[in-house]
Protein backbone atom coordinates (compact mmCIF):
# COMPACT_ATOMS: atom_id res chain seq x y z
CA UNK A 1 0.00 0.00 0.00
CA UNK A 2 2.86 2.39 0.42
CA UNK A 3 4.19 1.88 -2.59
CA UNK A 4 0.72 2.67 -4.39
CA UNK A 5 -0.05 5.99 -2.24
CA UNK A 6 3.59 7.38 -3.19
CA UNK A 7 2.72 6.50 -6.87
CA UNK A 8 -0.55 8.10 -6.65
CA UNK A 9 1.23 10.44 -4.77
CA UNK A 10 4.03 11.07 -7.68
CA UNK A 11 1.24 11.00 -10.65
CA UNK A 12 -0.67 13.72 -9.14
CA UNK A 13 2.90 15.62 -8.62
CA UNK A 14 3.66 15.22 -11.95
CA UNK A 15 -0.03 16.39 -12.71
CA UNK A 16 0.24 19.22 -10.90
CA UNK A 17 3.97 20.03 -12.06
CA UNK A 18 2.69 19.86 -15.34
CA UNK A 19 -0.22 21.83 -15.13
CA UNK A 20 1.38 24.35 -13.25
CA UNK A 21 4.50 24.69 -16.12
CA UNK A 22 1.87 25.02 -18.83
CA UNK A 23 -0.40 27.48 -16.97
CA UNK A 24 3.06 29.51 -16.76
CA UNK A 25 3.43 29.19 -19.89
CA UNK A 26 0.45 30.00 -21.43
CA UNK A 27 -0.20 32.79 -19.14
CA UNK A 28 3.45 34.60 -20.34
CA UNK A 29 2.99 33.83 -24.00
CA UNK A 30 -0.48 35.43 -23.96
CA UNK A 31 0.92 38.32 -21.50
CA UNK A 32 3.67 38.26 -24.45
CA UNK A 33 1.35 38.15 -27.30
CA UNK A 34 -0.86 40.74 -25.72
CA UNK A 35 1.91 43.28 -25.54
CA UNK A 36 2.70 42.78 -29.11
CA UNK A 37 -0.74 42.84 -29.83
CA UNK A 38 -1.42 46.42 -28.37
CA UNK A 39 2.12 47.68 -29.28
CA UNK A 40 1.20 47.03 -32.99
CA UNK A 41 -2.47 49.11 -32.30
CA UNK A 42 -0.38 51.84 -31.10
CA UNK A 43 1.80 51.84 -34.42
CA UNK A 44 -1.02 51.62 -36.38
CA UNK A 45 -2.97 54.27 -34.39
CA UNK A 46 0.30 56.28 -34.57
CA UNK A 47 0.31 55.70 -38.18
CA UNK A 48 -3.55 57.01 -38.66
CA UNK A 49 -2.84 60.04 -36.66
CA UNK A 50 0.18 60.90 -38.92
CA UNK A 51 -1.56 60.23 -41.99
CA UNK A 52 -4.39 62.89 -40.51
CA UNK A 53 -2.02 65.22 -39.69
CA UNK A 54 -0.44 65.27 -43.35
CA UNK A 55 -3.88 65.38 -44.85
CA UNK A 56 -5.50 68.01 -42.71
CA UNK A 57 -1.61 69.84 -43.54
CA UNK A 58 -2.65 69.54 -47.67
CA UNK A 59 -5.94 70.65 -46.91
CA UNK A 60 -5.00 74.16 -45.29
CA UNK A 61 -2.70 74.46 -48.27
CA UNK A 62 -5.10 74.08 -50.82
CA UNK A 63 -7.37 76.82 -48.83
CA UNK A 64 -4.35 78.96 -48.40
CA UNK A 65 -3.94 79.04 -52.52
CA UNK A 66 -7.95 79.56 -52.92
CA UNK A 67 -7.19 82.18 -50.32
CA UNK A 68 -4.73 84.00 -52.46
CA UNK A 69 -6.37 84.27 -55.43
CA UNK A 70 -8.82 87.17 -54.98
CA UNK A 71 -5.46 88.92 -53.37
CA UNK A 72 -3.26 88.43 -56.22
CA UNK A 73 -5.77 88.92 -59.06
CA UNK A 74 -6.62 92.56 -57.04
CA UNK A 75 -2.62 93.10 -57.38
CA UNK A 76 -2.54 92.01 -60.81
CA UNK A 77 -5.47 94.44 -61.75
CA UNK A 78 -3.87 97.35 -59.50
CA UNK A 79 -1.26 97.16 -61.23
CA UNK A 80 -2.33 96.79 -64.86
CA UNK A 81 -4.74 99.84 -63.63
CA UNK A 82 -1.46 101.92 -63.42
CA UNK A 83 0.21 100.93 -66.25
CA UNK A 84 -3.25 101.51 -67.98
CA UNK A 85 -3.03 105.02 -67.21
CA UNK A 86 0.88 105.78 -67.51
CA UNK A 87 0.13 104.26 -71.42
CA UNK A 88 -2.85 106.52 -71.69
CA UNK A 89 -0.29 109.39 -70.82
CA UNK A 90 -3.06 111.04 -68.20
CA UNK A 91 -0.92 110.99 -64.98
CA UNK A 92 1.74 114.22 -64.92
CA UNK A 93 5.22 113.43 -64.76
CA UNK A 94 5.01 115.90 -60.87
CA UNK A 95 2.84 114.86 -59.01
CA UNK A 96 -0.41 112.93 -59.31
CA UNK A 97 -3.38 114.59 -59.24
CA UNK A 98 -5.92 112.82 -56.31
CA UNK A 99 -9.22 114.91 -58.48
CA UNK A 100 -7.82 113.30 -61.85
CA UNK A 101 -9.81 110.75 -63.63
CA UNK A 102 -6.62 108.34 -63.79
CA UNK A 103 -6.07 109.22 -60.03
CA UNK A 104 -9.57 107.58 -59.36
CA UNK A 105 -9.46 104.88 -61.75
CA UNK A 106 -6.83 103.96 -59.93
CA UNK A 107 -8.11 104.58 -56.85
CA UNK A 108 -10.64 101.73 -57.36
CA UNK A 109 -8.82 98.84 -57.62
CA UNK A 110 -6.48 100.40 -54.94
CA UNK A 111 -9.84 99.21 -52.64
CA UNK A 112 -10.05 96.40 -54.41
CA UNK A 113 -6.35 95.30 -53.33
CA UNK A 114 -6.64 96.59 -49.92
CA UNK A 115 -10.12 94.70 -49.38
CA UNK A 116 -8.72 91.31 -50.19
CA UNK A 117 -5.83 91.84 -47.58
CA UNK A 118 -8.33 89.71 -45.45
CA UNK A 119 -7.65 86.96 -47.83
CA UNK A 120 -4.02 87.28 -47.41
CA UNK A 121 -4.28 87.63 -43.68
CA UNK A 122 -5.76 84.39 -44.03
CA UNK A 123 -3.38 82.61 -45.87
CA UNK A 124 -0.58 84.01 -43.76
CA UNK A 125 -2.77 82.23 -40.54
CA UNK A 126 -2.65 79.01 -42.11
CA UNK A 127 0.77 78.76 -43.24
CA UNK A 128 1.66 79.54 -39.81
CA UNK A 129 -0.71 76.87 -38.44
CA UNK A 130 1.15 73.88 -40.77
CA UNK A 131 4.33 75.04 -40.42
CA UNK A 132 4.98 76.42 -43.81
CA UNK A 133 7.67 78.98 -42.81
CA UNK A 134 9.48 79.02 -46.36
CA UNK A 135 6.44 79.82 -47.54
CA UNK A 136 5.12 82.49 -45.73
CA UNK A 137 8.36 84.77 -46.09
CA UNK A 138 8.02 84.69 -49.75
CA UNK A 139 4.41 85.69 -49.56
CA UNK A 140 5.25 88.84 -46.94
CA UNK A 141 7.95 89.55 -49.66
CA UNK A 142 5.10 90.19 -51.99
CA UNK A 143 3.04 92.29 -49.34
CA UNK A 144 6.07 94.34 -49.02
CA UNK A 145 6.51 95.16 -52.78
CA UNK A 146 2.56 95.55 -53.18
CA UNK A 147 3.25 98.28 -50.17
CA UNK A 148 6.10 100.00 -51.65
CA UNK A 149 3.98 100.35 -54.90
CA UNK A 150 0.98 101.82 -52.82
CA UNK A 151 2.78 103.73 -51.00
CA UNK A 152 4.80 105.51 -53.70
CA UNK A 153 1.84 105.87 -55.70
CA UNK A 154 -1.12 106.19 -53.84
CA UNK A 155 0.11 107.97 -50.96
CA UNK A 156 3.51 109.91 -52.09
CA UNK A 157 1.27 110.52 -55.24
CA UNK A 158 4.98 109.86 -57.54
CA UNK A 159 3.70 108.97 -61.12
CA UNK A 160 5.59 105.66 -61.99
CA UNK A 161 7.20 105.59 -65.49
CA UNK A 162 6.47 102.69 -67.83
CA UNK A 163 9.82 101.50 -66.91
CA UNK A 164 8.91 101.77 -63.36
CA UNK A 165 5.78 99.75 -63.85
CA UNK A 166 7.58 97.29 -65.91
CA UNK A 167 9.61 96.85 -62.86
CA UNK A 168 6.90 96.11 -60.95
CA UNK A 169 5.11 93.49 -62.73
CA UNK A 170 8.39 91.81 -63.53
CA UNK A 171 8.92 91.99 -59.56
CA UNK A 172 5.94 90.94 -58.95
CA UNK A 173 5.90 88.16 -60.91
CA UNK A 174 9.28 86.92 -59.58
CA UNK A 175 7.71 86.73 -56.03
CA UNK A 176 4.72 85.18 -57.02
CA UNK A 177 6.78 82.43 -58.58
CA UNK A 178 9.13 82.34 -55.77
CA UNK A 179 6.13 81.97 -52.93
CA UNK A 180 4.55 79.22 -55.43
CA UNK A 181 8.08 77.09 -55.96
CA UNK A 182 8.15 77.48 -51.87
CA UNK A 183 4.87 76.28 -51.41
CA UNK A 184 5.01 73.59 -53.46
CA UNK A 185 8.41 71.81 -51.69
CA UNK A 186 6.64 72.59 -48.78
CA UNK A 187 3.79 71.00 -49.90
CA UNK A 188 5.36 67.90 -51.39
CA UNK A 189 7.66 68.05 -48.21
CA UNK A 190 3.97 66.83 -46.34
CA UNK A 191 3.64 63.68 -48.23
CA UNK A 192 7.70 62.53 -49.01
CA UNK A 193 9.60 63.11 -46.35
CA UNK A 194 6.98 60.73 -44.44
CA UNK A 195 8.32 59.17 -41.05
CA UNK A 196 5.34 56.99 -39.69
CA UNK A 197 6.85 54.48 -36.85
Amino acid sequence: MPKEVLDILDTAVKIGLGALISGTTTYYLTKLNNRNSLLKEQRDYSSLLQKERREKRAKLAEQCIENLDPFFTAFSNFLASIDGAVKSGNLSQEKINPKSESYKFISQYDKKLTDSRVHYHACISKLNLIGFKESRIALNLIIKHEGRIRETIMFNKIPPTQDDINLYMSKYQKLKDSFYEKLNNEFDDIFINVTDN
